[in-house]
């Protein structure tokens, strides 16, 4: 009789479990997304400068949120110091950031070195394949205040990113509805 009625309520248990935690994190995303919101609404969040100041002169401010905006250039031009500038100093107000590296050559302590605060960056390594994907769906998650994607010398001798408008759209509706600033570094 009591392996019976064990039996019959060990579903119950379980199912009540499942919920309790499905209604937890529920909230945590909820509360995650309110203070996402909190920083967005500010208009003086609307650009986040690079911190050098022709440049921020040139883009009236700085890397504009909900923009997908794309640095391209030569070898050792310095696009991806230029595009971590501004994630870097998202990072530092304690917002959380992601960076999708397709050639893997990002190295973090470096990042740390620079003043970013590496416990707000998630570092994604991804074959080009994946990336725009990845950066899609970090944006859809409402969470993160800025993204780049890194496509370097590097990876292009590997089969890099080969973009086209549909993806770009993709990445710019993405960018517009999380309000993030979302930057592509790739190499001419």
């Amino acid at each position: 009789m009591n392996q019976v009625l064990k039996k019959s309520l060990a579903p119950d248990i379980c199912e009540s479990q499942r919920s309790d935690r499905a209604e937890t994190l529920r909230s945590l995303r909820e509360a995650l997304r309110q203070k996402s919101a909190e920083h967005r609404e500010d208009p003086a969040r609307l650009k986040v400068p690079t911190g050098i100041e022709a440049v921020d002169q040139m883009l009236l401010g700085g890397i504009q949120r909900g923009a997908l905006t794309m640095i391209t250039g030569g070898w050792a031009a310095g696009k991806t110091s230029l595009a971590l500038a501004p994630l870097i100093r998202v990072s530092r107000e304690r917002l959380p950031v992601a960076i999708v590296d397709i050639s893997g050559g990002l190295f973090p302590p470096v990042l740390a070195r620079m003043g970013a605060d590496l416990e707000r960056i998630l570092f994604v390594r991804s074959g080009p394949g994946k990336a725009i994907w990845a950066v899609e769906q970090i944006l859809r998650s409402g969470i993160f205040h800025g993204v780049l994607l890194i496509d370097s010398v590097l990876s292009r001798s590997h089969h890099g990113l080969k973009l086209n408008r549909a993806m770009l759209r993709k990445l710019q509706l993405a960018s517009e509805a999380a309000n993030a600033i979302t930057i592509l570094v790739h190499s001419r």
